[in-house]
């Protein structure tokens, strides 16, 4: 069937912005794509834009959000904390 699969526990985002060059969309593309939060990073346009005078590269990507992944921030990790005297 045609139908979409419904994944109640993905997040489905689209990302739609400019950037300087193809070098800086390539960048997010890659640190997103190597983020653990992250899944399926996929860009999905870039074009070469002037806007105000500027050259610039307009880009869409799209990313999902496994939410039954568990994910810990490293701010949850217990430091160690220096005692100053």
């Amino acid at each position: 069937s045609d139908e979409a699969v419904y994944e109640p526990h993905l997040i489905g985002i689209e990302l739609q912005g400019l950037a300087p060059d193809d070098l800086a969309v390539a960048l997010l593309v890659s640190t997103l794509d190597e983020h653990p939060m992250f899944e399926r990073v996929t860009l999905r346009s870039s074009e070469g834009v002037n806007t105000q005078g500027l050259i610039a590269r307009e880009f869409s990507l799209t990313a999902t959000i496994d939410l039954d992944r568990e994910f810990r921030w490293i701010s949850d990790v217990p430091e160690e904390v220096a005692s100053a005297e």
